[in-house]
């Protein structure tokens, strides 16, 4: 492959893979077709793949720079590599690559100095960032890549296509503008051909609006709203998925709300969504219960930003009324001589929590506390959820000799329950008496004259 371009230099140049003649400004070069380079880093830009090969001289003080222009994206770019092809190299040369802004179609302040491999070859040279540092290139600005030599001389090889490779970022280009100074011309001239390069970094993201989540709480049977918000008005579609679950410190059960994965989605515009959790109704009486929801896998991705915790506490607020006590006895009445009575308690509705009832008696008039007796054991426990008493409490009566009226005394009860219980009302118990009124006669006969009385 042959071809004929405009020299930057009246020198006589061996290129090795080059027949050259130079005759006045002109030389003939011709370069062997190159294949397609594989690079590991992300391309931004690459003309590197193209044909029509030509060679352009580096030396002393004779400079050249190739236009390149960057995409649309207002968050910018960075760069990490610049790679080209370098034929007639020698150990005594040198190479300088810089990145220089563009004024006026020409480079004009240098931006960043790249790295050089730590050989330089013939063949393919990729020039780098410094360690540790970022190389940033904003949007739709043209730069220049500045390839130098200080010492010695080398040709880089160029292309008198105008095509691009496929691989790219949006909007990237390679210009079809070169520079380069000549000794006996004063500043930068034009220069053909295009340098054959590829441009590598990284199109850099910007952070999407935040994403917020309020807390929300419903009565147990009702729903939770939980409102999602973003900073700004979403310039497109956005998704973000939430998440139902018992969290560590959480207090409800899975059982107690819908638990599972939802998505919800912004439409262009907008800056709030909203979304329902559904709680159980139950009739135990218990403390509030909270349950977590959690905010995950934005998408597109990067177009909305996770908080930094992005969870939510939802809380199912408790309507069910404390539970009444109530006491009951096996039998409502015992004989005086050792009947026993069994305590019993129960609640109108469970609770979450354990409830006590500790027995006591107080006996009616003319009933004494030496009527009766109350068992060693004085408490009757509700386990949490249930509604019955455990446990047994019995009253005994006291047998005596005096013939008398029943009598009552009145079974009481003292409730503790953390969450509240309303407290028994008073049961009567009857004390049944056995005991019998005997008649005695003094005297077989008594004689009574007719008309008078007489007394047994």
């Amino acid at each position: 492959m042959k071809h004929v371009i405009a020299a930057v230099e009246q020198t006589t140049v061996a290129a090795r893979g080059c027949s050259v003649a130079l005759v006045g400004l002109i030389f003939a070069c011709s370069l062997p077709a190159l294949a397609p380079a594989a690079f590991a880093q992300t391309t931004l830009v690459s003309n590197i793949a193209q044909t029509g090969n030509v060679g352009r001289r580096i030396g002393e003080s004779r400079p050249t720079a190739q236009q390149f222009s960057t995409g649309s994206n207002p968050a910018g770019y960075t760069l990490s590599s610049v790679s080209f092809y370098i034929d007639n190299w020698a150990s005594d040369n040198s190479v300088e690559v810089k990145i220089y802004s563009d004024s006026n179609s020409s480079p004009a302040s240098e931006e960043y100095s790249l790295t050089s491999p730590t050989t330089v070859s013939d063949g393919l040279n990729t020039f780098t960032a410094p360690a540790g540092s970022i190389l940033t290139l904003a949007d739709q600005t043209n730069y220049f890549v500045h390839i130098g030599a200080p010492a010695g001389e080398f040709t880089v090889r160029g292309t008198i296509s105008t095509r691009e490779d496929s691989e790219k970022a949006t909007g990237w280009s390679i210009g079809n503008i070169s520079r380069s100074i000549s000794n006996n011309v004063e500043g930068w001239q034009s220069n053909s051909p295009i340098v054959r390069m590829r441009i590598s970094g990284t199109v850099v993201t910007a952070p999407g609006p935040a994403l917020g989540i309020a807390s929300a709480s419903a009565p147990e049977g009702d729903a939770a709203t939980f409102t999602v918000t973003l900073a700004a008005a979403a310039t497109r579609e956005v998704t973000v998925d939430y998440a139902t679950s018992v969290a560590a410190g959480d207090t409800a059960a899975q059982t107690d709300f819908t638990s599972g994965r939802e998505t919800v989605t912004f439409a262009v515009g907008e800056t709030q969504r909203t979304f329902t959790v559904s709680t159980l109704e139950d009739s135990i009486d218990e403390p509030d219960e909270t349950f977590t929801v959690t905010l995950d896998n934005v998408s597109p991705p990067g177009a909305a930003t996770l908080p930094g915790d992005p969870t939510a506490t939802g809380t199912i607020t408790d309507d069910d009324a404390s539970p009444t006590v109530t006491l009951s006895l096996s039998d409502g009445s015992i004989g005086e001589d050792a009947g026993v009575a069994t305590v019993r308690a129960s609640l109108s509705h469970a609770s979450s929590v354990a409830t006590t009832v500790t027995v006591s008696v107080s006996p009616d008039a003319p009933a004494t506390s030496s009527d009766y007796s109350l068992s060693a054991n004085k408490v009757l426990s509700i386990a949490a959820g249930q509604t019955a008493s455990a446990g047994e409490v019995t009253i005994t009566g006291i047998d005596n000799d005096v013939d008398a009226a029943d009598k009552t005394v009145q079974v009481e009860g003292a409730a503790v329950n953390s969450l509240g219980a309303i407290g028994p009302a008073d049961v009567a118990l009857t004390l049944e008496d056995d005991d019998t009124r005997d008649v005695t006669v003094s005297a077989p006969t008594l004689a009574v004259n007719e008309g008078s009385s007489g007394t047994y």
